[in-house]
């Protein structure tokens, strides 16, 4: 049986990447070459994915079906570009287990009798972990990461010209 992934939008940061997110989630977003979703599909390729996200955006980004089970499904915060290692955490969930980050928000969780993630079958994350949530960490993200040791690497080692 495949499993079922859930891209959830959190509030906070769909208003912070407005008006980028006017009109698609916040894992539609693209950062680098591919956006987040593509990266879920990457790497879960056999997943059905869903999006919980804005009431206006809905029509465009369907939620899952209701003959869906809870304990089916994996909901993952979509402003949270996947490792390797968190992909493989988050299939490997239980039903109402989940993963906190270390600012004690929940990343990962499987459903259970409820949607809401539970604290008391929690998976701890302390790793580093990439959190789209500013539109300045596009650009930050997008390049080389560190510009000052690579020779020939903007800005360090590129020409500045001057308005005519």
């Amino acid at each position: 049986m495949a499993t079922d992934i859930i891209l959830v939008d959190p509030r906070d940061t769909h208003d912070n990447l407005l008006p980028l997110t006017y009109t698609r989630p916040v894992s539609d977003l693209r950062v680098g070459i591919f956006t987040i979703d593509q990266r879920w599909r990457m790497a879960c390729p056999h997943a059905n994915f869903y999006w919980q996200t804005v009431d206006y955006l809905r029509p465009k980004y369907p939620a899952r079906p209701n003959n869906i089970t809870d304990s089916e499904t994996i909901y993952v915060r979509g402003d949270i570009i996947p490792s390797a290692e968190l992909v493989r955490v988050a299939l490997d969930l239980q039903p109402g287990q989940a993963v906190f980050g270390e600012d004690s928000a929940p990343v990962a969780w499987r459903g259970g009798a409820s949607n809401a993630p539970s604290r008391k079958r929690q998976v701890r994350w302390t790793e580093e972990m990439d959190i789209f949530s500013r539109v300045v960490w596009i650009s930050a993200r997008s390049g080389p990461k560190d510009t000052q040791s690579r020779p020939g690497s903007w800005p360090a080692n590129r020409p500045h010209s001057s308005p005519a």
